[in-house]
């Protein structure tokens, strides 16, 4: 029986059983060193990622079409998946590079010099701050705009994982790159906006009751250079906001 609340403890938690199961063979995959499934060398290639796999016995490099380290370690799960399956990295690699995500999961339009990162089609604290980091990650930016809607379903500690993630967005930086603007839509996601303030970063925000708000602000204020992510649970319907910019 797990005790923990936390998420990340709990999953601690359990990894410290499962490792004392007979017969059961626990390995890791990262960018720490112990990991038997590693990603080293890890850099931005244009609008994907490009990095040095290697286990106990494998050395490959591997190209992706998608940018973000959250997917540099889902290539790394489905790599160490394939060896298990006597599948050699130089043949699994081939599927990783022509991976596209699909409809509104890290899709990325141009229309009048911004770039403009669909990823409305669900959300969870986590993987905002995934998206956040992925945005950090683009060359040939201007400005970073992040536009994030409430993250529905939390329950009693929604307040502190949209604070949280406001905190994170405070605080990332990535070779010198940082967020310029944050812009939120719902009740929930304004604690986002309370999260980035009360560090005094200098990060301008705009919170917002409702997304036509958001969108009549973000009409009158991207431009050419800008770099916008667009996240949200499905129920907040920020898809919306994407096509308006598309639309401009």
């Amino acid at each position: 029986t797990l005790t923990s609340t936390n998420v990340q403890d709990a999953i601690n938690e359990l990894y410290y059983y499962i490792k004392r199961i007979d017969n059961i063979t626990v390995e890791e995959f990262g960018t720490e060193q112990a990991c038997e499934y590693k990603a080293t060398e890890i850099k931005n290639v244009g609008e994907g990622m490009q990095f040095q796999y290697s286990s106990a016995n494998y050395k490959e490099e591997i190209t992706l079409s998608v940018l973000g380290l959250h997917n540099v370690n889902n290539a790394l799960v489905a790599l160490a998946v394939a060896e298990q399956l006597g599948i050699e990295p130089s043949v699994a690699k081939k599927g990783l590079k022509e991976y596209a995500p699909i409809a509104m999961r890290g899709q990325i339009y141009e229309n009048k010099g911004m770039k403009i990162v669909d990823d409305t089609y669900n959300a969870s604290p986590d993987s905002m701050k995934s998206g956040v980091a992925m945005l950090l990650e683009m060359d040939g930016l201007e400005r970073r705009i992040v536009v994030l809607a409430d993250v529905l379903e939390l329950g009693e500690v929604s307040r502190d994982c949209h604070y949280g993630v406001g905190t994170y967005i405070a605080d990332a930086n990535s070779n010198g790159k940082k967020v310029d603007m944050l812009v939120t839509v719902g009740k929930e996601a304004k604690a986002i906006c309370e999260g980035v303030t009360d560090k005094n970063t200098g990060i301008v925000t705009k919170a917002f009751a409702e997304k036509e708000e958001a969108i009549a602000y973000l009409k009158q204020t991207v431009k050419s250079g800008d770099g916008i992510i667009i996240k949200g649970s499905r129920g907040m319907h920020m898809e919306e906001v994407v096509s308006a910019l598309k639309e401009l």
